[in-house]
């Protein structure tokens, strides 16, 4: 029996582990950075398939700690610094995505899965937002969606809703039940584990996963003035939908990159 799941995501939740998981996070990417040169070596030299096999294996995981530590590392300054500021300047909405696509092309292949990504044509050649944390936001989505996709596809595609830019991560995975879909968002929560329960159609699910990625993405979000929300039927996929408040560049006012304190009043509600 399929479970289908549609809420907002309105409140993330973080933990007092934060700073001293970043601290060692912080200590993690010397050598992690360390290790992916010498992985990137070793492929380099005379191998035989298996032993291709497992370097890239040792590759992926090497990655995976450094996202993390990556993660941490991002999720601790927000933490620690409730008015972080918000870099407003004008961004390309689609070199953002066609960027996306570029990073994350890799880990689609591995998967087989299909990566595509574009925008409708209402939406403006440029808008106002903190392209770093735009993409941040999308890496993370992407990311996670890839990881419990194991075929089929994963398309991102930018909209417009009244006042509002909406950017959908649709994939084919495995799906989300409500359970699932309760822990989503908690710091810490190895609520990706669950998604290789028995019942995950076919064996789709990825089991790693400290579950601050989608943390992440949901603070970004919010502090961007917008909200990240998610529909899913568990066994046929999910959607995951950033809304971010439609400041077309171009005026007067927007000559220049801006900074302005996160967390200010909200915005109304995306639809």
């Amino acid at each position: 029996m399929s479970a289908s799941v549609s809420s907002p995501v309105s409140s993330v939740s973080s933990s007092s582990v934060v700073p001293p998981l970043a601290a060692v996070a912080h200590e993690l990417r010397t050598p992690l950075h360390g290790m992916l040169g010498l992985v990137a070596l070793l492929g380099e030299t005379a191998l035989d398939a298996e032993q291709r096999a497992h370097v890239a294996l040792l590759a992926e995981s090497a990655q995976t700690l450094l996202r993390f530590a990556d993660d941490a590392l991002a999720l601790a300054r927000l933490d620690g610094d409730p008015l972080a500021r918000v870099r407003l300047a004008p961004c390309d909405v689609r070199a953002v995505l066609a960027s996306l696509v570029r990073t994350l092309a890799p880990l689609a292949a591995r998967g087989a899965v299909a990566l595509t990504a574009d925008a409708a044509p209402a939406v403006p050649a440029t808008v106002r937002t903190d392209a770093g944390w735009l993409r941040q936001i999308l890496v993370n989505l992407v990311g996670n969606a890839l990881k419990h996709t194991r075929r089929g596809s994963v398309r991102v595609h930018a909209r417009l809703d009244g006042a509002w830019l909406a950017v959908d991560v649709i994939d084919t995975g495995v799906g989300l039940t409500p359970a699932h879909r309760a822990r989503l968002f908690r710091a810490w929560d190895r609520s990706a584990d669950a998604l290789d329960a028995p019942d995950a159609p076919d064996g789709q699910g990825a089991p790693d996963g400290a579950g601050i990625g989608l943390v992440l993405a949901a603070e970004l979000a919010r502090r961007l003035g917008g909200r990240i929300a998610v529909e899913s039927t568990h066994g046929v996929g999910s959607t995951f939908t950033v809304w971010h408040p439609l400041n077309i560049a171009g005026g007067v006012a927007d000559t220049g990159a801006q900074e302005q304190p996160a967390g200010g009043c909200p915005p109304p509600e995306p639809p």
